[in-house]
């Protein structure tokens, strides 16, 4: 079995959100671009630097990133303009998490049974509390970020630019967000 380390980010604004899973030579291969004391890519300066690290990331191999528009202060508005804003706080975060690692199980369900593992396996590294709580309370680990979470941060201000990575990594768009919003519409409106 293949020791898989995994992360997520999200940009400043909650724009886009960046999911990683990745093997040791990859995530090696990787942080071997970044300069010394690396944390965010905003830190990076000179600015031209941050173009060249983008350039320079890999995620071949055994590697799956995902890079999702899913625009958190939209999903917020949407959902404070229905009657769901009138639901318990502690109801809303349980839906929500159920959908985000139903989500994250079908990111990832194929990649990681091939290597015989399930997501619960894995422990996501994770820089953002309000994230780190939807996936706890949906049943997987979280632990706090290290260098899988800077590819995770490198690909979430990539995909914010618009800035090609090559490797294994699929983009989903506002019709994910929309998918997200209208099942968990759905969730409450369903008979109890």
């Amino acid at each position: 079995m293949v020791d898989l380390f995994a992360a997520i980010d999200e940009t400043n604004d909650g724009e886009f959100l960046s999911f990683i899973v990745c093997d040791n030579s990859s995530l090696i291969r990787n942080i071997s671009i970044l300069p010394n004391g690396f944390t965010h890519m905003t830190e990076v300066y000179p600015r031209h630097l941050r173009r060249s690290i983008i350039n320079n990331l890999d995620l071949n191999g055994v590697t799956l990133a995902f890079c999702v528009k899913f625009d958190i202060p939209k999903v917020r508005d949407i959902l404070s303009n229905t009657k769901l804003s009138r639901l318990p706080h502690s109801r809303i975060q349980r839906k929500v998490s159920y959908r985000m690692v139903s989500a994250v199980n079908k990111m990832y369900s194929k990649f990681l049974l091939k290597r015989g593992l399930h997501v619960q396996d894995l422990k996501f590294e994770v820089d953002n509390r309000i994230v780190s709580n939807f996936l706890r309370d949906g049943g997987l680990k979280c632990g706090k970020p290290n260098n899988a979470h800077k590819i995770a941060d490198c690909l979430a201000y990539a995909n914010l630019k618009n800035w090609k990575v090559r490797g294994n990594i699929e983009e989903w768009q506002d019709d994910f967000r929309d998918k997200f919003i209208t099942r968990l519409k759905n969730d409450f409106n369903a008979k109890k």
